[in-house]
């Protein structure tokens, strides 16, 4: 017996994580997804079908509730990343998150084939795991998009949502009053639910959960230096995480000039956000903490 104990202790070693390939394929089945989603991003409308190339870009290995996970990142571009560089050319950003099983196993836990916009001219991504509180971790994305010296800023982050809502419902059991002629005979609202979505590329996995954008705060178009010269203060946007409180709290951080060249007016927004249902929302505590 004491043996078998002694066995039950020792840590079960974790495989390597897959690789390019083999997340990409689990992920989207491929190098290349076409999708109604895709068409809609680059504006190819329902006429034009868009295959969107999909290239890794990041990722990142950390540890979750003493749980192994890997968080992939992908940009989605209409053709070969390298023909996508010009300053107008916006890819878009997908994501999917690997765990570790008690086999030492990964598997696919979360993804979101289509999740916002990426980098300008597919560059490089601006992209950090962040721990929000002692059990829970977050993707950071920061972007910025310069266009005739008028920037664009913002602080976002992504989150395991866990199972999509249809997927949950299929997976809970049946309670026990329902009638056996209910159950054998599923409505055709229930039925269409199951039904995987148009060009979706992989069929329902019940299993996978998504992954959200659960903060999405910055401005739009603002003077910068580019486009002032010396008379327009420097812009920028940070995240700082807070004591986790009543839940995971961060402070957004937002510096932009307001007005017209030369010299436009700087300004500075601060923004504390609670973590409740999945989005962040403003503190309303902290406001009220906060002297007028």
């Amino acid at each position: 017996m004491a043996a078998s104990i002694a066995k039950a202790q020792i840590p079960v070693p974790v495989e390597p994580p897959p690789d390019m390939p083999t997340a990409r394929k689990l992920v989207y089945g491929g190098a290349v997804w076409q999708d109604r989603r895709v068409n809609e991003f680059f504006g190819g409308g329902s006429r034009v079908t868009v295959r969107a190339t999909v290239s890794e870009v990041w990722r990142q290995r950390y540890k979750e509730q003493s749980t192994d996970k890997l968080m992939v990142v992908y940009q989605l571009t209409p053709g070969p990343r390298e023909q996508f560089q010009c300053q107008a050319c916006v890819p878009a950003l997908g994501a999917a998150l690997f765990a570790a099983d008690e086999r030492g196993r990964w598997q696919l836990r979360a993804r979101s084939r289509l999740l916002m916009e990426g980098a300008p001219g597919a560059g490089a991504e601006d992209l950090q795991m962040v721990q929000l509180s002692d059990d829970q971790w977050a993707l950071r994305s920061r972007r910025v998009d310069v266009a005739s010296g008028l920037e664009t800023r913002s602080e976002r982050l992504v989150l395991d949502a866990g199972l999509p809502a249809r997927a949950a419902a299929a997976m809970a059991p049946s309670s026990p009053s329902t009638s056996a002629k209910a159950s054998s005979a599923p409505s055709p609202r229930a039925a269409k639910a199951r039904t995987p979505s148009p060009g979706d590329g992989a069929p329902v996995e019940p299993s996978v959960g998504e992954l959200s954008l659960a903060l999405n705060e910055g401005f739009k178009d603002k003077p910068g230096p580019l486009a002032c010269g010396a008379g327009a203060a420097a812009q920028s946007t940070g995240l700082s995480v807070l004591s986790p409180g009543t839940g995971p709290r961060v402070e957004v951080v937002l510096r932009f000039n307001e007005g017209r060249c030369p010299r436009p007016e700087p300004g500075v927004v601060r923004q504390r956000l609670l973590l409740k249902d999945g989005q962040f929302i403003p503190d309303e505590s902290s406001a009220a903490d906060t002297p007028p």
